[in-house]
C-alpha cells in the first residue's frame, strides 16, 4: 500500500478508528511541559566536528519544550549527550561494531569525510551538517606565504624534504617537517583524496602500486620518526612549536589559533607566533602519478567564503554526523508496533541531534567555530511524523503509535511514537500524523 496516496476518505475513517481507540483505552494525560534533564546520547569521533557539538550542546541538551518550534527552530532533547573526539574512523568504526557486532553502546559517529565504499556505505547514513577547507599551515615566523596543491601532495609522499624546494620558498630552507594525522582519522582521508597523499598499502613502510618504497606516506613518517598527531590542538601544538613544522587542519582550527586570536601559548610554543594559513594554488591529478600534477590560477586563502559551494578555494571539506541506516537499526532491535527499533532512546535522540545540527541554531553553532553552513533544509532531515522511516506519512505510522498507546516516558519523545515529545503516546500524536497524511516522509541520504 502506498501510504504518500491515501485518499480523504481514507484518512478520515484512519480518524475515526483512532477516536475509537482513544475511548476504549484509558486517555492519556499529557505531563507537564518541562522534565529534568537525564543523559542519553552516546557519540564518538573526528576531533574536526567536535568544537561545533559542543558548541551546539547547551542549546540541544535543555528541556523540552511544548509545543514543539516550528521548523527550522531546533528542538532541545530533554536530556544530556555524552561527546567523545576520538578520531572519524574511530567513531564510525564503533558505531558498525555496536550496530553488527558486539561492540560498546554508541549512537552516533561524527566524521570529517565522506562514508567510505563497502561497510561504512553499506551499514550506515551520513547527513551533511557543515562545511570545511583543507588548511595547510605553518608557523607565522615561517616566511612561506603560499603553496601549490602538488607540493602538498609531494611533501606527503616524501618527495619534498626541503623548505628551499618550493617554487615560492622565500629564502627559507632546512628540513620540512610534515606532521600527519593517525590512521583512521577523516581529515587524513580527506588528505588522501584531495591531495592523493599516498597512504600505502597498509603493511610496514609499503607504498600503493605506481611509488616507489621511498615516496609514501608512510616512509615520511619513518623518516621523520615523530609520532602521529590525534586531535586539532595537536595540529595546533605541532607548528606552534616549530617554524620548520606543516601541517593540515580545519577553519574552526585556524579560527582558534590563528591570526587575532592569542595564538600560540602552549608550553614549548614560539613567544609571539600563532597558526598561519598558506594560500593554496588548485592542480589537476589527471593521470597521477605517471603524470605529474598540473597546477595554474590563483593562490587562494582559506576562508567561510572561498570554502563555500560557490568559492575558489581548492581543497573543500564536508562534516558529517553519522547514524546507522533504518535496516541496521531493525536488524539489531528487532520490529513490530509494541516493540522494535523505534522505542531506543539513544538512537531517538541521535535523530533528533541531526535535526538540530541542521536547523538554525545548529548552523549558527558550526558558524561560530568557524566552520561553513550549510543551507538548512526547507524541513527536518528526519520527519517526526515519520515514525517508521519507510519514507511516507500515513498507515504504518499509525500503527506504531497504537502499538506504544498510553506509554508514558520520563523523558519526552524517547520513542518515535511520542511525535509531540509530549511525553505520552496518545491521540495528539495521531493528530500530527493526520496533520502530514500522504507526504513525503524521511528519504535517506
Amino acid at each position: 500500500m502506498n501510504v504518500r496516496t491515501q485518499s480523504l476518505r481514507k484518512l478520515v475513517s484512519v480518524a475515526a478508528t483512532a477516536t475509537v481507540l482513544a475511548t476504549s483505552i484509558a486517555t492519556f494525560a499529557a505531563p507537564a511541559a518541562t522534565y529534568a534533564a537525564t543523559n542519553c546520547v552516546l557519540e564518538q569521533g573526528s576531533t574536526t566536528v567536535y568544537p561545533s557539538l559542543v558548541q551546539a550542546q547547551p542549546g540541544f541538551s535543555g528541556a523540552v519544550t511544548n509545543p514543539q518550534p516550528a521548523w527550522p527552530t531546533g528542538q532541545k532533547l530533554g536530556c544530556d549527550t555524552t561527546l567523545v573526539a576520538n578520531g572519524s574512523g574511530t567513531g564510525k568504526s564503533a558505531l558498525i561494531a555496536f550496530y553488527t557486532a558486539s561492540g560498546a553502546a554508541i549512537d552516533m559517529a561524527a566524521s570529517s569525510s565522506p562514508l567510505a565504499s563497502g561497510a561504512e556505505q553499506n551499514d550506515h547514513m551520513a547527513f551533511q551538517v557543515g562545511g570545511d577547507a583543507m588548511v595547510i599551515v605553518v608557523n607565522s615566523t615561517n616566511p612561506v606565504d603560499q603553496i601549490s596543491m602538488a607540493e602538498v601532495t609531494a611533501i606527503y609522499n616524501n618527495q619534498l624534504q626541503d623548505w628551499s624546494g618550493l617554487a615560492d620558498a622565500n629564502g627559507k630552507s632546512g628540513t620540512i617537517l610534515a606532521r600527519t594525522r593517525i590512521i583512521g582519522s577523516g581529515t587524513r582521508d580527506d588528505m588522501n583524496r584531495l591531495f592523493h597523499m599516498d597512504r600505502g598499502t597498509g603493511v610496514g613502510n609499503t607504498c600503493s602500486t605506481g611509488f616507489t618504497p621511498s615516496n609514501c606516506e608512510p616512509a615520511l613518517v619513518a623518516r621523520l620518526g615523530l609520532p602521529r598527531l590525534t586531535t586539532s590542538q595537536d595540529e595546533a601544538d605541532a607548528v606552534c612549536n616549530s617554524a620548520d613544522s606543516i601541517a593540515y587542519t580545519s577553519l574552526a582550527n585556524l579560527a582558534a589559533f590563528g591570526p587575532g586570536t592569542a595564538g600560540c601559548t602552549g608550553a614549548g610554543a614560539i613567544a609571539g607566533s600563532h597558526m598561519k594559513a598558506l594560500t593554496l594554488q588548485g592542480c589537476t591529478y589527471t593521470g597521477y602519478p605517471g603524470t605529474a600534477p598540473s597546477c595554474s590560477g590563483s593562490f587562494i586563502a582559506p576562508s567561510v567564503t572561498s570554502a563555500a559551494a560557490s568559492g575558489s578555494y581548492p581543497a573543500k571539506r564536508q562534516l558529517f554526523l553519522t547514524l546507522p541506516k533504518v535496516s541496521i537499526a531493525a536488524a539489531k532491535w528487532g520490529t513490530g508496533n509494541g516493540t522494535g527499533w523505534t522505542d531506543q532512546l539513544g538512537l531517538t535522540k541521535a535523530e533528533d541531534i541531526v535535526n538540530y545540527m541542521e536547523s538554525t541554531q545548529g548552523q549558527t553553532a558550526m558558524a561560530a567555530v568557524g566552520f561553513i553552513p550549510i543551507s538548512v533544509p526547507s524541513k527536518q532531515p528526519i520527519p517526526d511524523a515519520d515514525v517508521d522511516l519507510n519514507g511516507g506519512i500515513g498507515l504504518t505510522d499509525i500503527g506504531q503509535i497504537t502499538g506504544r498507546w498510553n506509554r508514558l516516558d520520563t523523558i519526552p519523545g524517547s520513542v518515535r511514537a511520542d511525535v509531540d515529545n509530549s511525553g505520552g503516546v496518545g491521540l495528539t500524536d495521531i493528530g500530527k500524523i493526520t496533520g502530514q497524511w500522504g507526504a513525503t516522509g524521511f528519504v535517506a541520504p
